[in-house]
């Protein structure tokens, strides 16, 4: 069911049904939301119309955009581990931090510090735009994606080398 919704801000829909803000490159699938971060990053433009489906996403569809996001983020750390780590130790990157430190700050840690960097730098994009275009809301929600299923493996390695 669509209707026709008239906006303070030009917003576009863009690749598997995303709303964009024309000013940046901040996204979402919630049309409501982007028209927030427009008008907190006074993102404004003319007044436009959009045809928005109001019917919610069916479990069917849920799940599918489930596994595209998954394999979306397999691939970011297929290609940023091959970059950070080494064949011989997938969490070398992360290592790194308890070896300088000489075990003050963990490994775990270190990969809690970056989720919260994360956090931290999604709740800056809520207020305002980025100025580096290449790191956009949903980038940064990938990365915390990726690093608590980093979080995940780990432990779970290390409880299965404890049995």
């Amino acid at each position: 069911m669509s209707e026709m919704i008239n906006h303070s801000t030009l917003v576009h829909q863009q690749l598997h049904g995303y709303w964009g803000c024309n000013n940046c490159d901040f996204r979402d699938r919630n049309l409501g939301i982007v028209e927030l971060h427009a008008k907190a990053g006074n993102c404004y433009k003319d007044l436009l119309s959009i045809p928005v489906d109001t019917s919610p996403m069916t479990q069917t569809e849920y799940f599918q955009e489930f596994e595209r996001l998954m394999a979306e983020e397999l691939e970011t750390t297929r290609m940023k581990n091959s970059d950070y780590a080494h064949a011989s130790d997938a969490f070398a990157n992360f290592r790194l931090i308890e070896n300088i430190t000489q075990g003050r700050i963990s490994l775990e840690d270190g990969i809690l510090c970056r989720i919260t960097d994360k956090i931290k730098r999604v709740a800056s994009l809520l207020q305002k735009p980025a100025e580096v275009k290449e790191e956009s809301l949903d980038d940064n929600l990938k990365d915390i994606a990726v690093y608590c299923r980093i979080w995940r493996i780990y432990r779970q390695d290390q409880l299965r080398r404890k049995s």
